[in-house]
């Protein structure tokens, strides 16, 4: 059966989570409304799945699917821009491609 990119972040976050001195959160990116009805909007379109602080340093993890799964232009421009900022960026495929970010 073939993992879904949901299940695969959902994946990432445990295995990440279980390592000491570690914060990783999930962060979505959207449109909706508040409970009054105004337009709100969160997050940056672009940006990676999943933030990490490690050691002092960020880690954008950007979760595509084993086949096939693609960056979006918007996902490139995030990512050139974590990388002139001195942050470190992949795209993670498996929990293992995480994982070795961390290292």
């Amino acid at each position: 059966m073939t993992t879904t990119e949901h299940e695969l972040q959902q994946q990432i976050l445990a295995a990440i989570g279980a390592l000491p001195g570690v914060l990783a959160w999930r962060q979505n990116v959207g449109i909706g409304r508040t409970l009054d009805g105004r337009h709100a909007r969160w997050g940056t379109p672009g940006q990676p799945d999943i933030m990490v602080i490690c050691g002092g340093r960020f880690i954008g993890i950007e979760v595509k699917r084993a086949r096939g799964g693609r960056q979006s232009a918007a996902q490139k421009r995030w990512e050139a821009a974590c990388l002139a900022a001195g942050g470190v960026y992949i795209v993670a495929r498996s929990v293992a491609d995480a994982l070795e970010a961390l290292r």
